[in-house]
């Protein structure tokens, strides 16, 4: 049996065919032949000659009787029966033997596994080691099962990753959408009081127009970008004095209908920094934001500048981080103690934003409240 495990599926069918025939031929020429013999003991015919006498004497077989005749008329219709009997029987067991040896198990293994893959169950293996034509079958299924494996899981990345995307593009449209807010309340609280100058009217506008800028240009290279990792950098040369001034201004009007009073601190330096500036305000943005939502009264914000990093520092009065968060690290989708309303995506895009730009965010708790740490590699010029 080893040995037609091993056959393929022709060369097994003939050998399986070739020896059950051979047993039947064999059966039916004794079958034959010892019907011949019986019936010449049960019902004998014919005359006996004598050689043993001179002359020889010839003599008579006595007549059978009627219920030897019948008997051997039935030996002669089991002599023609019983070859034709075993030539079927030998087919049946040919086919059958064939059927259990060499196809019942792929074929049960094919089924079972196209079950599986129509219920989108391809965590299994499909054994192939059957050398014949249905264990090829085999592994050519066991082939497509790998590769729909391959296939499914890279769509699910793919899908993962554009929801993480998504998240995001919700979550830092919400920051500029914020400051644009701010900048128009104050303007309609103070234009028509007189209390706004031309130049700090010019300058709310052009804050409003530079932030309508960035969110145009974030939908344009959000809807652009397959994974939120591929985000460009264009690095620009600022003088650092305007851009500390710019983002004490952000911060502050992220909190502006909120009872937070926000401190900044920036350390001074009169010279140019080469970054890149969205990276910069999309991170300190998104880290004001999350501290104004967990902030009890209180907000430190400090900003310092090295020849190699930029440091930028939010430290709020709240309850701090969560221990799950703080012992499993910044992770997409991680909610602190927020709403529904947030995708617990801000960490997460700041350490992302952070590692683009060459640095890292790093997360603590204080005893005086939640500390986030975001550094950037910068080039002084």
């Amino acid at each position: 049996m080893d040995r037609l495990k091993q056959m393929n599926l022709r060369k097994s069918l003939f050998t399986l065919t070739f020896i059950n025939v051979l047993a039947a031929f064999t059966l039916s020429a004794f079958t034959f032949w010892g019907c011949i013999r019986l019936r010449g003991i049960i019902a004998p015919q014919g005359i006996v000659i004598d050689p043993h006498t001179t002359p020889a004497k010839m003599t008579e077989l006595p007549q059978p009787s009627e219920y030897a005749l019948q008997f051997a008329n039935a030996l002669e219709v089991l002599q023609i029966v019983l070859p034709v009997i075993f030539f079927i029987l030998a087919l049946i067991l040919t086919s059958s033997i064939f059927y259990h040896l060499k196809l019942k198990g792929p074929i049960a293994v094919l089924t079972e596994s196209a079950d599986r893959i129509m219920a989108n169950d391809l965590d299994f293996t499909i054994d192939g080691s059957s050398p014949d034509e249905l264990g090829q079958l085999c592994r050519a299924f066991e082939s497509m099962r790998q590769a729909l494996l391959l296939s499914t899981r890279e769509l699910w990345r793919q899908n993962e990753e554009r929801r993480r995307l998504n998240a995001a593009f919700s979550h830092d449209l919400r920051n500029p959408v914020t400051v644009l807010k701010g900048s128009l309340k104050i303007a309609r609280q103070c234009v028509p009081k007189d209390r706004l100058s031309k130049d700090q009217l010019m300058e709310t506008l052009a804050r409003m127009e530079d932030y309508t800028d960035r969110i145009a240009h974030y939908v344009e290279v959000m809807g652009n970008i397959p994974q939120l990792e591929q985000l460009p950098l264009h690095m620009e040369t600022f003088s650092w004095s305007i851009l500390s001034s710019e983002l004490e201004q952000t911060v502050n009007l992220l909190a502006f209908n909120d009872n937070i009073k926000i401190q900044f601190k920036s350390t001074t330096y009169n010279g140019h920094i080469c970054l890149d500036k969205s990276i910069l305000f999309q991170t300190a943005e998104n880290l004001t934001a999350n501290a104004v939502r967990f902030a009890s009264s209180k907000i430190c914000i400090s900003c310092s500048v090295s020849k190699t990093h930029l440091v930028f520092l939010v430290l709020d009065d709240g309850d701090g981080f969560p221990d799950d968060i703080l012992i499993r690290g910044i992770r997409p989708f991680q909610k602190g103690r927020t709403g529904p309303e947030h995708f617990g995506m801000g960490l997460y895009i700041c350490s992302v934003l952070c590692q683009k730009h060459g640095g890292n965010l790093t997360i603590e708790n204080t005893p005086h409240g939640a500390l986030v740490t975001a550094k950037f590699k910068i080039t002084q010029v």
